[in-house]
């Protein structure tokens, strides 16, 4: 079968290739891919810029959904032709003090699909039946991807910072994490605003769209003062960094109210230098937010499926699989925000 490897470190090297088609083993399932959605981590992967281990070569791509085809030994809770999506953890050792607490996702010796096992840019994938999470009947495959990335972001906003109805949020980084993030924050009752760079039109414009209380163009207006007009001189109640960018953090810390929460979300390609004194002298609590556990992932569902957000909105467009480098390309230049790619037999 054809799939997208990532076939040696370094920028670049990733390309299709012929690979053997999988088979499942002991209480795995191999899932037929329907559609894939593309990653801002899978962007790192592609110019080398990610901090997840990764094992060479290696079939990139973690979002997902499809349709159950084969059932290995062992499995009895799955049946062929179940719909389902997938954790994106493969592994984890099952002993560390995370593992046994229901946060495999920081186990040390986690390993991911799309880095350390062969992931989904492919049509099809092998994967622990328990990781597995069935799909109501009500959601279409063609868009079920951006359940993924909506059960990351609920565990980030919801199970690690925590939402209280009317909280100002500030949210920047207008990517596809920080507007799923901002989209649940509204969710919870919070009034949110989002900020971007002018690199950001288009999706501050897909900001509005989606009902956020305002939206700040760091190249048109002064943040500070927008801030301050909204929330008075106390600043946000929760500030959620999903750019990955140095510049941000200051600014977030900046406008965060005394006691308020800072969750850094966002990856950073390189290593930052930030200002503690803020930090200290107005008791901020700071989390950092990562991945998602299996409560997330129900929640997301639900979330989808009830139609609370307009999740589908996010998605700019489908492109069939031989298109994934002009994809790549797009959302690097912050053309579109979420695009989801049709595999090839």
């Amino acid at each position: 079968m054809k799939a997208l490897v990532k076939y040696s470190p370094g920028p670049y090297n990733m390309e299709i290739r012929d690979v053997p088609e999988p088979s499942p083993g002991y209480e795995q399932v191999k899932v037929a891919v329907h559609a894939t959605g593309i990653c801002g981590s899978d962007l790192h992967i592609y110019y080398d810029k990610i901090g997840i281990a990764m094992k060479y070569p290696v079939v990139i791509g973690h979002e997902f959904a499809g349709t159950i085809v084969e059932l290995g030994e062992g499995v009895k809770h799955l049946k062929i032709g179940d719909r389902v999506l997938s954790e994106t953890t493969f592994s984890s050792c099952g002993q560390c003090w995370s593992c046994r607490h229901g946060s495999d996702q920081l186990c040390e010796d986690r390993h991911v699909i799309g880095y350390w096992e062969n992931g989904v840019f492919a049509p099809f994938v092998v994967v622990p039946a328990k990781r597995i999470h069935k799909l109501p009947v009500s959601i279409n495959l063609d868009n079920a991807p951006i359940i993924e990335p909506i059960a990351g972001c609920y565990h980030c906003v919801i199970e690690v910072t925590g939402i209280v109805v009317n909280n100002w949020v500030l949210v920047t980084g207008p990517g596809p994490i920080g507007l799923i993030s901002a989209l649940i924050a509204k969710t919870a009752g919070a009034r949110v605003v989002v900020i971007g760079t002018g690199d950001d039109a288009l999706r501050l414009k897909i900001s509005r769209d989606l009902g956020m209380e305002r939206t700040i163009n760091l190249a048109e207006e002064d943040p500070v003062q927008v801030v301050r007009d909204l929330t008075g001189p106390d600043g946000v109640d929760v500030f959620l960094e999903c750019s990955g960018a140095e510049e941000a953090v200051d600014l977030g810390v900046g406008l965060l109210k005394r006691e308020g929460k800072y969750t850094q979300i966002g990856l950073f390609k390189d290593r930052i230098s930030i200002n503690m004194d803020p930090i200290i002298f107005k008791e901020i609590k700071v989390f950092g937010a990562y991945a998602h556990k299996w409560s997330a992932w129900e929640k997301a569902i639900e979330l989808y499926a009830t139609g609370k957000g307009k999740w589908d909105n996010l998605i700019s467009e489908v492109v069939p699989f031989s298109d994934w480098l002009p994809a790549f390309e797009k959302l690097k230049q912050k053309k579109a925000l979420k695009i989801i790619v049709k595999p090839e037999i």
